[in-house]
């Protein structure tokens, strides 16, 4: 009795299936390889594909009927997904007030360099008084600022917030200071008119706060 000959998709490695699965553009495209077989629901849980979905899959599974998206969440930042651990720590500090454990999620995700994740605790740091510490993670972060002010704007309108930082911030006293007034958060700003590095993250914490 001759054996039965495999499909075309069949005889592909896991690693290439496993690419496709990475480059689905949504969610239900991912739903909907998983579904297709008992292989391809195996690899959609491997930490090869939970580990590089992308920022916007991740966030779109959050809206999903019948689905527990905070599981699903976690499952991709338990195996090293940045993106993950950025959305997941977001939430927890943002929508449940849980701020320490919100934080682990968010250094996590720096571990990795995520750009995200060190703004947003950058600013998190300086709206607790620990500027030195704060102002190290915004120096990494400098050149791409305002990208990093879109994706966290981006990600606070994905979820639900019931937290916002406490933004107890001295107002500069150099009469000589030209810092930027608020024109809207993801605004490109011009600190070069800044008196001091403090002022200009200054500003910043305070449009992140409104």
């Amino acid at each position: 009795m001759s054996k039965k000959r495999k499909q075309p998709f069949e005889r592909l490695p896991d690693e290439m299936i496993a690419e496709i699965m990475v480059d689905s553009v949504s969610f239900d495209d991912l739903n909907a390889l998983k579904n297709t077989c008992k292989r391809f629901k195996s690899l959609s849980e491997d930490a090869l594909v939970l580990q590089r979905i992308s920022r916007e899959v991740v966030a779109e599974s959050l809206w999903q009927k019948n689905n527990k998206p905070t599981a699903y969440l976690k499952r991709c930042a338990d195996a090293g997904n940045p993106e993950a651990q950025y959305l997941l720590g977001m939430m927890t500090i943002f929508c449940s007030g849980k701020k320490e454990e919100g934080e682990e999620y968010l250094r996590n995700a720096i571990k990795r360099g995520h750009p995200g994740s060190i703004y947003a605790m950058g600013l998190i740091l300086i709206s607790e008084g620990k500027y030195s510490e704060g102002k190290e993670h915004m120096e990494r972060i400098d050149h791409n600022l305002s990208s990093c002010r879109s994706i966290t704007k981006w990600v606070l309108r994905k979820i639900w917030v019931n937290q916002k930082l406490p933004c107890k911030v001295e107002k500069c006293e150099n009469s000589k200071c030209q810092s930027p007034r608020m024109m809207g958060w993801d605004e490109a700003k011009d600190y070069s008119r800044c008196c001091s590095t403090k002022c200009k993250w200054t500003w910043e914490l305070k449009e992140f706060c409104f």
